[in-house]
């Protein structure tokens, strides 16, 4: 018996089949025999997507430009993740500036297809807003991510990101005198 064993590579789900023969220099009566083709399955497999989210400055001035950074992960060590979809919802207190990569939908919600993901290649979102001048109070920005492949941690698809706001004033006075 000859042996041989080989790794299927990550986003390979599907049905593979390998064909063998053989050959000789000497006359075989049955040739029919001379080959033999396996099929093997292999099944989906599972990935753990996540998603992280900073913000800065924060806190932020009312009225000042804010930048989110999301960065999604495939913490798989077998699999690629695919048809991944990022959506970030943002809050009332802010206007939509600009994003890099260029989102495919929104202003809001902004929605990314990042299509496939491979293991330990992190992708990285930047998202930069205007927060309006009339907020006062702390807000949150609530993003997600997606794939059509299994995710057996769901937990980390959500990420919340919560931002402080300060208000500042610039006032000043002007006097003169008219000695009449």
């Amino acid at each position: 018996d000859i042996v041989i064993t080989v790794e299927v590579g990550p986003g390979a789900y599907q049905t593979l089949s390998n064909l063998a023969s053989v050959t000789s220099t000497a006359t075989d009566p049955d040739t029919g025999n001379n080959q033999a083709t396996e099929t093997t399955t292999v099944l989906n497999p599972t990935v753990d997507v996540s998603i992280t989210k900073s913000d800065g400055p924060d806190p932020v001035v009312a009225g000042a430009r804010l930048t989110y950074t999301l960065t999604i992960y495939n913490n798989s060590t077998t699999a690629y993740a695919h048809d991944l979809v990022v959506v970030d919802t943002l809050p009332e207190e802010v206007t939509f500036v600009s994003s890099n990569p260029v989102r495919n939908s929104g202003p809001n919600p902004l929605t990314w297809n990042l299509g496939v993901v491979e293991i330990g290649t992190p992708q990285v979102i930047i998202v930069v807003v205007d927060v309006k001048s009339w907020v006062t109070e702390t807000f949150t920005n609530t993003a997600s991510v997606s794939s059509a492949t299994i995710d057996p941690e769901p937990a980390n698809d959500v990420i919340e990101e919560t931002t402080d706001v300060t208000t500042e004033a610039d006032m000043s006075i002007a006097k003169s005198d008219n000695p009449t």
